[in-house]
């Protein structure tokens, strides 16, 4: 146990140490706010279809497709679960109309690429990559469907429900990405090895890229605006108590145990997505809200995850 510690700060010090270089950059003006979309375009673009495509490949099988259906039952039922309870407590704290979107998004979905790839690759190897895709691809579309309405819902713009974000999530590059590779395993198509040997180059860059740009979030958002305004605590307990505790529970329901179980109780354990503020800026809602919950649950992040390591 003592081991498990001790690799978990291991891995945490990785995250920070890598994180810290894109706080750096951005102090020393290296990296500024117009180079964000540029980064954000490379990783999910570029680097997350590749990375994708090459773990489809590498990591499952058309037997395992066909009997994929706890693993992808559980972290769906996380995330409605989560948003049910989110929406309850955003009530009972009575928090202002341009925050309640916000606050639920930031409860119910992780920050599952940019940070939780890294810290599970960190922890659990190679072998949950495979677990982490199946978590992200829930976690996207929930986000980009009924996590981009909730933040209109709060923002200025059109209130009622559109199809925009379902045409955002069958545009996603990463999504787009999966079904290909689901659809070549369907059809028993394996890809020549130049190309898989550039999908394993170009996904390679997902981790450190994606915790550069989260360092950098950070330096915009800035440690002194890092206050806990109200809803932000209970945003904290939602990420690192509930969200993780659910999701044991719904592991041990469904029969899912060993790196499987690992991958998706770190996975739900992360901080809240970045592009939250992002959203939350072209609609009208409280996007530094968004931000300093994005930015307070990173850091607290690596408190809770050598925990959440002896706890699994």
């Amino acid at each position: 146990m003592l081991q498990t510690f001790f690799n978990s700060i291991s891995a945490v010090l990785v995250v920070m140490i890598i994180m810290g270089i894109g706080y750096f950059m951005g102090h020393k003006g290296w990296m500024k706010a117009e180079h964000k979309p540029l980064m954000y375009k490379l990783i999910i673009w570029v680097a997350m279809p590749a990375l994708c495509i090459n773990n489809m490949q590498a990591n499952f099988t058309r037997d395992m497709l066909k009997g994929a259906g706890a693993l992808m039952t559980v972290p769906l039922l996380n995330i409605l679960l989560l948003t049910f309870i989110a929406a309850l407590t955003a009530k009972l704290l009575k928090l202002p109309r341009n925050r309640v979107g916000v606050f639920i998004v930031m409860c119910c979905l992780s920050n599952s690429i940019f940070i939780g790839y890294p810290m599970c690759l960190e922890l659990l190897g190679d072998a949950s990559t495979t677990y982490v895709m199946w978590y992200y691809m829930f976690n996207t579309i929930f986000f980009q469907t009924m996590g981009v309405w909730l933040i209109q819902r709060s923002g200025s713009e059109e209130k009622g429900f559109s199809l925009s974000g379902l045409k955002a999530v069958l545009k996603n590059p990463p999504f787009i990405a999966i079904v290909i590779g689901i659809a070549l395993l369907l059809l028993d198509v394996r890809l020549p090895k130049f190309v898989m040997s550039i999908t394993r180059y170009l996904g390679n860059m997902v981790s450190p890229l994606g915790l550069i740009y989260s360092g950098f979030i950070i330096y915009e958002t800035g440690f002194g605006n890092l206050r806990l305004e109200r809803g932000l605590p209970s945003t904290m307990a939602m990420r690192f108590i509930v969200s993780p505790v659910l999701c044991m529970a719904l592991c041990a329901a469904f029969g899912i145990t060993g790196i499987a179980r690992n991958a998706y109780v770190i996975e739900v354990a992360m901080p809240t997505m970045t592009q939250v503020a992002v959203q939350a800026s072209g609609m009208g809602a409280d996007e530094q809200y968004a931000a300093k919950g994005a930015a307070i649950t990173t850091l607290g992040a690596f408190a809770v995850i050598p925990i959440l390591m002896m706890v699994i």
